[in-house]
């Protein structure tokens, strides 16, 4: 099994990964399509996914984390996609 601190790391990664595509994406006039991150903000709900995964993982199951990075994985992949798209 694959420690839970290095799933950490990489879920991290890939988050502030995620908000500099998405903050790019935004500044490039973009529209935000999470509606939970555009009630909250970028920046506030990043942080806010940080602390809940971090917290459910270590807590309650750290396999948790396993399908959340997966996802994150496919939305930094998409986002870069969209990015280049209209470059």
């Amino acid at each position: 099994m694959i420690p839970f601190i290095y799933l950490f790391i990489l879920f991290n990664i890939l988050n502030w990964l995620d908000f500099y595509l998405t903050k790019k994406i935004l500044d490039d006039g973009g529209r935000e399509l999470n509606p939970v991150i555009r009630f909250l903000g970028l920046l506030p709900a990043k942080i806010g996914a940080t602390v809940f995964v971090g917290l459910t993982g270590y807590f309650i199951h750290y396999a948790i984390i396993i399908p959340v990075t997966i996802i994150l994985a496919g939305v930094c992949v998409w986002n870069y996609y969209q990015l280049k798209k209209y470059d």
